[in-house]
C-alpha cells in the first residue's frame, strides 16, 4: 500500500500540531533556540551577501 503523505512530511505536522495542543516548557524553548540556531545563522548570512 502506498502511503499518502511521507515520513518526514508526517513528522513535521505531528510536531506543528503538539506545538498548538501543548504550551512549551522554558528547556522546550532553549531547545527549539539550540536546534534552530545554525539555519538562523544560516538565514542572516544569506540576507548580508
Amino acid at each position: 500500500m502506498k502511503r499518502i503523505y511521507p515520513a518526514t512530511k508526517v513528522k513535521v505536522l505531528f510536531y506543528r500540531a503538539r506545538r498548538h495542543l501543548f504550551k512549551p516548557t522554558e528547556a522546550d524553548i532553549e531547545e527549539m533556540k539550540r536546534e534552530h540556531e545554525p539555519l538562523e545563522r544560516a538565514s542572516l548570512e544569506d540576507l548580508r551577501d
